[in-house]
């Protein structure tokens, strides 16, 4: 067994124990493998089942290449994760920390938005994932945004939908809000 691993499985064994709120389900691993495939991960492919399963509701791993080196495998095991209530937790990258931080900053430039302009009319959505209801045309919204290099998605006739990295830092909320700000103006 490679020293690394043994080193890992102890620590988060430990850890997870450690801790009173939490139940020990496994350490879910895959020895020696290096590819980017799925199909060889079979510890991986347990855990996703488990999560499924409802047998466990927190992910704890040391880094995101550690968790799922091929992205698009990744991306979409973070997104059914999310989907059915699960927390990964990236210990190296702390993604889970840092979103619980910018997300309401994000909503109190988007909340400040909606007090400015009587035609947004709702905020809603969770974390980053947030979305601006308006009664103007949000085609021309996203339209306008993007030509001041802001890209915004619409979802349906009358939502502006924002949804930045994951790794957004303050100031890169407060630039898209200044653009927002400026390109709403304009209605």
């Amino acid at each position: 067994m490679l020293l690394n691993l043994e080193t890992q499985k102890e620590h988060y064994e430990s850890y997870i124990r450690s801790n009173d709120e939490w139940k020990y389900a496994g350490l879910y691993f895959d020895e020696g493998i290096s590819g980017t495939s799925m199909r060889k991960r079979d510890g991986l492919k347990r855990l996703v089942d488990d999560c499924d399963k409802g047998l466990i509701d927190i992910v704890l791993t040391k880094s995101i290449s550690r968790f799922c080196r091929n992205t698009t495998d990744c991306l979409a095991i973070v997104r059914k994760m999310g989907n059915i209530g699960v927390t990964i937790i990236f210990e190296k990258e702390k993604i889970t920390e840092h979103v619980c931080e910018i997300a309401p900053y994000l909503e109190e430039k988007l909340d400040a938005l909606m007090a400015k302009y009587d035609f947004i009319t709702a905020r809603r959505g969770m974390g980053l994932i947030q979305g601006l209801e308006m009664t103007i045309p949000v085609g021309q919204v996203s339209s306008k945004a993007l030509e001041q290099g802001l890209i915004v998605i619409t979802a349906g006739s009358n939502v502006i939908r924002f949804v930045p990295p994951l790794v957004i830092e303050k100031e890169h909320v407060d630039e898209m809000a200044e653009i927002l700000d400026r390109v709403l103006a304009e209605f």
